[in-house]
Parts: structure tokens; sequence; C-alpha cells
């Protein structure tokens, strides 16, 4: 698609393109902007929740809510007693139905981090469902550096480019 304006020359009309700018084409303080940009679109993962934990007996148990424009969920996360990195859940989460009772929503799992700068930090990988639900919800959620809270995060899946078959 090209971008361009019209423009007249004497009785004729005419279209003159516009050459497309992109980042690469940009110099100074507007090819940094761009830059950033591009990184903050990325890297960008909004909190919809928290979860702080709390004592119910012998175990330490997570609550906290989610709120989106659409959902407003009130949870609890109880641990399974299965090890980080397991494929069993660590917890299994609840939330409280509109009767007051607690109903089975989902499970999370303990993962540890590869990123360099923050190897082996565990956060929790947060799987959400309900026959109410179009789709399912996954989240992450990270302990919080200056407390004992967790921030539940969302971040859009992004589209993965897809492998040119090989001829």
């Amino acid at each position: 698609m090209f971008w361009g304006r019209y423009g007249t020359k004497g009785d004729e009309v005419r279209f003159v393109p516009i050459p497309k700018l992109g980042p690469k084409t940009l110099s100074g303080p507007c090819a940094e902007r761009a830059s950033f940009n591009q990184q903050k679109k990325a890297n960008h993962m909004t909190q919809i929740g928290s979860l702080t934990p709390s004592q119910d007996g012998p175990e330490t148990i997570l609550i906290g809510s989610v709120k989106t424009l659409s959902l407003h969920l009130d949870i609890v996360l109880r641990p399974t007693g299965e090890a980080a990195n397991s494929n069993r859940p660590s917890h299994r989460i609840y939330a409280k139905s509109g009767g007051g009772q607690y109903a089975e929503i989902g499970s999370a799992w303990t993962k540890e981090m590869t990123s360099p700068d923050k190897f082996g930090q565990t956060f929790l990988s947060i799987t959400l469902d309900d026959p109410s639900f179009a789709h399912p919800l996954n989240v992450s959620a990270f302990k919080q550096s200056n407390s004992a809270d967790y921030a539940i995060t969302w971040r859009r899946r992004q589209d993965r480019p897809v492998a040119a078959a090989a001829e």
C-alpha cells in the first residue's frame, strides 16, 4: 500500500507516492524513540491482580484477586506439595462463586526463570479456566522485590513467525 498525496499540475491530477519511513531511516532522537517504543511494546506486561501469603494452619496459602474489564475474581491458591518445574501443578486455584462457595478454577506451576539476570528466581505460571470463559486465561505471578506479595501479570501472546517450508 502506498501512502501519498494528490497534486495538480495544470489540468492534470497526479498521485505522488511518499516513501515509507521506518526506524532504520530515522536518525538522532527520532530513531531512539522509535526503538524504545518497539522494545516497550514487545516486553509490556499488564498487572491484573495480586496475591498475598497467608497462614492457614500448617500451610501457607496465597490470597488475592484478578481484575480486568470483564472479570473480577477473588482467588485462593493452595499448595499441592509438588516441586518446582514439575509437570504437575504446584498449586490449585479456587475462586469464590456468587453464592459464597469456593470452586476450583485453575492450577499454577512453580517455574524457574532462565534469563541470565534472574536465573534461579521462581514465579508462578497460572492457568484460569471455567465453562463461563471463552478461552483459558494464562497469566504469571512474580514475587515483588520489596515485599512477600506477588503481582499477577498478563501479556498478549505474540504471533510467532512461521518458518519457511524446505523445498
